[in-house]
């Protein structure tokens, strides 16, 4: 099945920024009612989800932008409900590997302090620290003032969020990279999926109770949300890593609202038939065979249009060749040069 056939992965694109695919999720919109609902003001809803959109898309494009940097990497990003989904590709060093997760929170802190400075003017309210409660209900009469508290306040809540050394979140992938200098990948990935387990549960009864709390009713649901997620997602990964004789520690690829997919298995041993692929998993391999496809059709139209030129340099000769012409004859003739080292 198609992975678009999969309700869990429906989105449209957004276009392509610097050679990134970037799509959202048909789903995006109910949290925005949710959001709205919550806050029972529209506007001052589609501002504070328009603000983290922004900001998860800046988030996940640093991750990104970092693995090319690092030699790894990426090309794709998702947003959706819980934040965003990054294919991305670490190389096998620990720079890459350390530095890849670490970019999306650094880019949180980023606009932090970018959005600090203005407010500073006016005296930092001590409220946009505070991660349980959004630090005003509704818009002011200094609108740009509120909305620089809310751009501060939703990334502040990022940055504590995806600093948590679980998986899938930056801060697990963090601290699985500095495991991995000491320990090899299976008990590395052990030791991190059981604390993951501990705090998924600690924060899904936390979250219950503070349903009860005045003070903590307006962050219960999202806490409960995220835990539920971070408590599934390990056991599943825990369930997983169980089953199978090998783990393939080089990649990343998924990021839940800044983290990352699935960790990949390495060769299933003789003895055992191949275990089935994870959800997300197989995500990334529909994904992977889709960009393959796309990449022959491109090389079909290429290739193509440099039969054409020839025909017509064998016709005519090479000055009846255009600029433009001669730059596509150019290009493709490097293309298929660098397929040629590919192949050797």
């Amino acid at each position: 099945m198609n992975h678009r056939q999969n309700p869990f992965h429906w989105s449209f694109s957004c276009g392509t920024w610097a050679g990134v695919d970037v799509r959202m999720s048909v789903w995006m919109p109910i949290l925005l009612v949710l959001i709205c609902l919550r806050l029972q003001d529209l506007q001052f809803g589609l501002a504070v989800g328009g603000i983290f959109l922004l900001s998860t898309l800046l988030h996940e494009m640093s991750h990104i932008m970092m693995v090319r940097a690092t030699g790894g990497m990426g090309d794709e990003v998702l947003l959706w409900p819980l934040g965003g989904l990054a294919m991305v590709h670490p190389a096998g060093t620990f720079r890459s590997q350390f530095l890849t997760p670490a970019a999306g929170p650094l880019c949180n802190i980023a606009i932090c302090l970018l959005a600090a400075v203005p407010l500073l003017q006016s005296g930092l309210p001590g409220e946009v620290f505070y991660p349980f409660t959004l630090p005003i209900a509704k818009l002011s009469a200094e609108p740009l003032r509120d909305l620089l508290m809310v751009t501060f306040w939703l990334n502040w809540v990022l940055v504590l969020i995806n600093l948590l050394p679980v998986y899938p979140l930056d801060g697990g992938r963090m601290v699985q990279a500095v495991l991995a200098t000491r320990w090899n990948a299976e008990a590395t990935t052990h030791i991190y999926l059981k604390v993951g387990v501990a705090v998924g549960f600690i924060g899904f009864i936390f979250g219950l109770f503070a349903d009860g709390s005045e003070t903590l009713r307006p962050c219960a649901t999202w806490v409960v949300a995220i835990s539920a997620m971070v408590l599934l997602l390990n056991l599943q990964e825990s369930f997983q890593l169980q089953t199978s004789e090998s783990y393939d520690e080089s990649v990343f690829g998924y990021d839940f609202s800044q983290g990352y997919t699935s960790l990949e298995r390495g060769l299933e041993t003789e003895q055992k038939p191949a275990k089935r692929p994870g959800t997300l998993q197989r995500w990334r391999d529909r994904r992977k065979a889709e960009k393959q496809r796309r990449q022959q059709e491109q090389n079909a139209q290429v290739q193509a249009e440099l039969d054409v030129l020839l025909q017509k340099i064998q016709d005519h000769g090479m000055e009846s060749l255009s600029d433009a012409e001669r730059r596509k004859l150019k290009k493709a003739a490097a293309l298929f040069r660098e397929k040629g080292k590919s192949a050797q």
